[in-house]
Formats: structure tokens, C-alpha cells, sequence
């Protein structure tokens, strides 16, 4: 049984989106690899552009996705809040 609670006004797709970004957010930081999807979500992006992308070379995307400090990278380099942080302060330890 899945239960779902959305605030009145809120579209639940909105609210999907938002969780499913919170996720890819937390697989990030803990070291988790992430699909293209993810990756697409947090930057803005659609799926297919992530993965076009990659073709290109701007991104590391193996059969399992992708590395967690690679995406933090790729995001920070987009400028994605919240990454350009995360990325300085796993450098230095």
C-alpha cells in the first residue's frame, strides 16, 4: 500500500518530481552511481540530451550510470546549486 500526501493546490506530478530530484540529490552525496535520468532531472535536462552528451564526451555514463563524483562534477560545472560546494569540499578532503 502506497500512500501518497500532496498539499491542496499542489499537482502530484510536481511533487514527484520533487521527490524523485531529493533522491538523486541523496544517491549523490552518498556516493551512489546515478542513471542519465537523474542526472537529467537535477539539471534541468531531458534524458535524451544527458545521454547525447555523453556520446560527446561532457559525461561519463557507463551501462550502470553514473559515478556519483562525476556527477557531481558534470553538475557543478552546469552550475546546478548546490554541487559546486559539494565538489570543492570532497577535493580537500
Amino acid at each position: 500500500l502506497e500512500m501518497q500526501v500532496v498539499a491542496e493546490g499542489v499537482d502530484p506530478r510536481t511533487a514527484v518530481l520533487i521527490d524523485d530530484a531529493a533522491n538523486a540529490r541523496w544517491h549523490i552525496y552518498a556516493g551512489d552511481r546515478v542513471s542519465a535520468k537523474d542526472i537529467a532531472l537535477l539539471a534541468g535536462l531531458d534524458e535524451r540530451h544527458v545521454r547525447l552528451l555523453a556520446r560527446h564526451g561532457h559525461l561519463t555514463l557507463g551501462k550502470t550510470g553514473v559515478a556519483a563524483k562525476e556527477a557531481a562534477r558534470w553538475l557543478a560545472s552546469r552550475a546546478v546549486p548546490g554541487f559546486r560546494y559539494w565538489v570543492t569540499l570532497r577535493s580537500t578532503g
